[in-house]
């Protein structure tokens, strides 16, 4: 999306919260990033909450500027968005940002996930007290999954609604059967912090590689961010392999979604490529490389499809592929009956919310 296109959408945006009120609208504050993951969930947040308004709200921003100038609230409510934001670094935006914004109306997380204190080493006592006083003032918390609500309620918290990730949403609501063409999508990622040794994790995707390429699979790489992108480039080069592709568009979730249907099974590290292609009915491999995504696949009951990425074996992988593979429809059953529960979730807490919205 272009970045003119970008203001003229925030100016409608603010048109429409002049013509129908603030309360109809929320300050959305959530990891803004050129990234899939933070793209798709947004995008989904904002087709949950409809017919109300999100505005993005980041400091300078438009509407920031907007409010300051006309000195009119152009809306009421705030809303923290997706990702793993609880318990971030207190220099975060989107941490600054909810402190400055303490005297609006009501307080709503929705699906957000908690960073867990147990893997980053940078969450000290500080960080926690200070997001634990900041989410007591929230009207409504929602997580992604247990291990988050856990996290919460460990440090007081209660009321705690567990919801799913929103980009799940997105789930197709029909099973069109695959073509079974040997078509795989894969995401490889070496971003953010890991478990296990990147080096040896790298080392072990590409001898997945080599055994797809020996077995003669069509291989499409599906990178999440920029660094995703220049990564699949080299790999593929390395390959020397004319049937691999790669999809480039980590900008577009609805683009994502339309082309990762076409494959007849997926392999991902970066959770919301996993999420956006189980969206399209396709089996698909979790290689988790944090606890966030344990989280997600064990709440959808999707436990057959995760690996661990600090000891998965590239031959082991490729035997669970050709499991999956000879028997492509009922497993596709499997992902439609898990996906709409977590759907179903999702629509039952927004009914909920706006019931006491109203």
């Amino acid at each position: 999306m272009t970045g003119i296109f970008k203001k003229s959408l925030t100016i409608k945006k603010i048109a429409w919260s002049l013509c129908h009120g603030s309360s109809k609208t929320f300050g959305h504050v959530r990891c803004i990033y050129k990234n899939l993951g933070d793209i798709a969930v947004a995008k989904a947040i904002e087709a949950l909450m409809h017919p109300y308004r999100l505005l993005d709200y980041d400091s300078g921003c438009q509407v920031e500027r907007f409010e300051k100038f006309f000195k009119k609230r152009l809306f009421d409510g705030v809303l923290l968005g997706g990702g793993t934001t609880i318990f971030s670094s207190l220099d975060t935006p989107w941490f600054k940002i909810l402190n400055e914004l303490k005297g609006r109306k009501s307080f709503i997380s929705f699906g957000t996930g908690v960073r867990d204190p147990d893997f980053f080493e940078d969450i000290d006592a500080g960080v926690i007290h200070s997001w634990i006083e900041l989410l007591s003032l929230f009207d409504v918390i929602s997580v992604r999954g247990r291990r988050s609500h856990e996290i919460l309620l460990a440090h007081g918290l209660k009321n705690i609604h567990v919801i799913g990730d929103p980009v799940f949403y997105f789930s197709e609501e029909v099973i069109q059967p695959k073509l079974k063409e040997k078509k795989i999508g894969i995401n490889i990622s070496q971003s953010h912090q890991f478990y296990g040794n990147k080096k040896d994790v790298l080392i072990e995707i590409q001898k997945f590689l080599e055994i797809l390429k020996r077995e003669y699979w069509k291989i499409t790489l599906y990178p999440t961010n920029y660094e995703d992108f220049s990564l699949a480039v080299m790999l593929s080069k390395k390959l020397r392999y004319e049937k691999i592709n790669i999809f480039p568009h980590y900008e577009d979730s609805s683009g994502f979604l339309e082309h990762v249907h076409g494959q007849d099974i997926f392999v991902g590290v970066k959770l919301h490529s996993v999420i956006l292609s189980l969206c399209s009915l396709t089996p698909s491999f979790m290689l988790a490389y944090q606890p966030k995504c344990n989280e997600v696949m064990q709440g959808a009951g999707l436990s057959d499809f995760l690996l661990s990425i600090k000891d998965f074996s590239a031959s082991d992988l490729f035997g669970r592929v050709k499991n999956v593979y000879e028997d492509l429809l009922f497993n596709q059953q499997k992902v439609f009956e898990a996906c709409q529960k977590v759907k179903n979730s999702l629509i039952f807490f927004r009914q909920n919310l706006f019931l006491r919205l109203a």
